[in-house]
């Protein structure tokens, strides 16, 4: 993930303390993170695998679920289509 988003060294660590959970990125790095997700590891025309990997992300890291905004951007299919949103497990801390 580090790698792809371009992090230098420093960055690298702190990426990979976020992917072990030993660390929690800050959301100033969401927008990054939605980029690699739909871009990088090709989910944007994978909907419902997106919003499932997203809730966990979510869920571990303290951030909000996705906008329909951010699901306009994101994703291929626009908020609202039939696609069949999978059922979220709630978040267990």
């Amino acid at each position: 993930m580090a790698e792809a988003l371009g992090y230098k060294e420093t960055m690298r660590t702190r990426a990979g303390e976020w992917e072990r959970g030993d660390s929690k990125p800050p959301a100033s790095r969401r927008e990054q993170m939605l980029r690699y997700m739909a871009d990088t590891l090709r989910l944007r025309d994978e909907p419902e695998l997106f919003r499932s990997y997203w809730a966990t992300i979510a869920c571990e890291w303290g951030w909000a679920e996705l906008s329909q905004a951010e699901q306009r951007t994101f994703l291929a299919y626009s908020v609202g289509q039939s696609h069949g949103r999978p059922k979220m497990s709630s978040c267990v801390a």
